[in-house]
């Protein structure tokens, strides 16, 4: 397994999507194997210990790992998604046509993508990153997240009030 954690922080760039670029172009530039795993991850995640070897798994079955299992995905908006569901040895995973913008990958597959990620992070704040993973979708690019999730997306919780 790939030695974890190699850390880049772009978080002070101006905008996240330019923070991903930034991110994305290091990826790129950096004398990495195309065989290495990079995780990109949003600040406002909660990972759990195990994330490491969750990536590796999930990336078993996919070229495209999340650890999030996003709520929309059991709304009415997917109701009639075709989905494969897979048994690893630490997790069950799903196919999934999107994610958010924290995922894994191998280097390989992203420099493939390359031109596709930094398409739906150029000239705006935040990348689309619905519209990207629908569009890698299209191309091909399978998704899969892990059930339950082993990541949180800490917004969700942001404005709830404890009385």
């Amino acid at each position: 397994m790939q030695d974890y954690p190699v850390r880049i922080e772009c978080g002070s760039m101006g905008s996240e999507a330019q923070s991903f670029l930034k991110a994305l172009d290091l990826a790129r530039t950096e004398d990495w194997s195309d065989a290495d795993t990079i995780v990109f991850l949003e600040d406002d995640y909660s990972v759990s210990p195990l994330w490491n070897y969750f990536v590796e798994e999930g990336l078993t079955f996919a070229p495209y790992v999340s650890l999030y299992d996003h709520p929309d995905k059991y709304s009415d908006l997917y109701k009639d998604l075709p989905v494969k569901l897979f048994k690893g040895l630490r997790k069950h995973w799903r196919t999934t046509p999107s994610t958010t913008n924290s995922y894994a990958c191998k280097r390989s597959t992203l420099l493939k993508d390359f031109n596709i990620h930094s398409l739906y992070s150029s000239n705006t704040k935040i990348t689309r990153d619905h519209e990207k993973f629908l569009d890698l979708w299209s191309n091909g690019r399978s998704v899969v997240t892990c059930i339950p999730s082993a990541w949180s997306h800490e917004e969700m919780f942001m404005n709830v009030s404890v009385a």
